[in-house]
């Protein structure tokens, strides 16, 4: 009985666990892509020309 009963407390501990690392990646996912959103948009645009060298 007493390990029946651990077993149950452990298996609803694994499931809330897991809920939160899923939470958690999805929240890292939303984030990677945000950054790849900003750096595509900062990739796309032109970069500024160097200034030439100047002949002294």
């Amino acid at each position: 009985m007493i390990g029946a009963v651990v077993s149950v407390t452990a298996g609803i501990g694994v499931l809330i666990f897991n809920g939160k690392i899923d939470r958690l990646a999805g929240r890292v996912d939303a984030l990677e892509s945000t950054m790849q959103a900003v750096l595509t948009l900062i990739a796309g645009r032109p970069a500024a020309a160097p200034s030439p060298p100047s002949s002294d």
